[in-house]
C-alpha cells in the first residue's frame, strides 16, 4: 500500500488499489499453474522453473521505475503469469527426486519454507526499503530471484538423470514381482 500511494493522487481508492494489485498477481499466477505443468511435462521442469525464476526478475525490475498504478498493475499481472509456473514445477521436481517413502517429510519442509519466506519476505523487503527506498526492493527482490534461477540451473539435475526416487521404486518393484514372491522361491514338493 505505500508504494502504491506514492503512485496516485486519489487516496479515497487506495486500500481498493492495493487490493487490486495485488489480486490481479494471485489472479494470474493461479491461471498460469494451471497450464504451465502440462508445458513443464512438455519440456522439462527443470527450464520451466529456470525460466519462470529469470522472467519473475526481469518483471521485477521496471516495478522499481513504474509511475502509475496501472503501470504496476500491469507488470504484476503479467509478471503473476511466471509465478505460477514456479510451484507445479517444483512440486514435480520434488516429486520426482524424493523417495516415495519419504515424500511427506520432503512435501512438509517444503511447505515449511514457503511460509517462512512468506513471513520472512516481507520483512526483508521492508527493511530494504527502509534504508534504500522502497523501489529498491524490487531490484533486490529481482536479485533474489535470479540467484534461484542459478541455484535450479547448478543444483537440479538436468532431465532424464536418474532420481532418488527410482533405485527406491526399483527395489520395490523386485521386492513385489512375482519372480520374487515365496510361493515360487519355496522348492516344490
Amino acid at each position: 500500500p505505500l508504494y502504491i500511494q506514492n503512485l496516485t493522487t486519489d487516496q479515497s481508492r487506495l486500500a481498493t488499489l492495493a487490493g487490486t494489485v495485488t489480486s490481479i498477481t494471485a489472479l494470474t499466477s493461479a491461471v498460469a499453474a494451471l497450464v504451465v505443468g502440462k508445458i513443464g511435462d512438455r519440456f522439462g521442469q527443470k527450464l520451466v522453473l529456470i525460466v519462470s525464476s529469470v522472467l519473475i526478475a526481469v518483471f521485477f525490475i521496471p516495478q522499481a521505475f513504474v509511475s502509475t498504478v496501472g503501470q504496476l498493475m500491469l507488470l504484476r499481472g503479467v509478471q503473476g503469469i511466471f509465478l505460477g509456473g514456479t510451484m507445479p514445477t517444483s512440486s514435480a521436481l520434488l516429486a520426482k527426486s524424493s523417495d516415495p517413502t519419504r515424500r511427506g517429510v520432503v512435501f512438509g519442509l517444503s511447505s515449511s519454507m514457503q511460509a517462512g519466506g512468506r513471513a520472512l519476505g516481507p520483512l526483508v523487503g521492508a527493511a530494504v526499503a527502509q534504508v534504500w527506498g522502497m523501489p529498491q526492493s524490487f531490484l533486490f527482490t529481482a536479485g533474489v530471484f535470479g540467484l534461484i534461477a542459478v541455484m535450479v540451473a547448478v543444483l537440479v539435475p538436468a532431465r532424464g538423470a536418474a532420481s532418488l526416487a527410482e533405485p527406491a521404486l526399483a527395489a520395490n518393484e523386485g521386492a513385489l514381482s512375482p519372480a520374487a514372491s515365496p510361493q515360487e522361491t519355496t522348492p516344490a514338493s
